[in-house]
């Protein structure tokens, strides 16, 4: 899946010969992203979790204008997650 979310422009997700997803790899993920979350790891070490709406900007402002931002990640979902979640199983190596 990593593959085929990096370099297919489309994709369609099958599960028992029925087409159950169709799109652009990003747009997918996009779509399915219901957590709405954003992880931010600060220099010192902590983990800040924030909700992905409008209050979290101030937040994600202050920890950038102190230089405490780490890394920081929104929470997509990937292409295996989907998959599992629309067909309740893992793929098949």
């Amino acid at each position: 899946m990593y593959e085929a979310e990096k370099l297919c422009d489309h994709i369609a997700l099958l599960n028992e010969g029925k087409i159950v997803e169709f799109g652009a790899p990003d747009e997918i993920c996009r779509r399915y992203n219901h957590q709405k979350k954003i992880h931010i790891r600060l220099k010192n070490g902590e983990e800040v979790l924030l909700e992905h709406d409008r209050s979290c900007g101030e937040r994600i402002c202050e920890f950038f204008l102190r230089d405490e931002v780490e890394t920081i990640h929104s929470s997509e979902p990937n292409l295996e997650t989907i998959f599992m979640e629309l067909t309740g199983r893992k793929l098949e190596k």
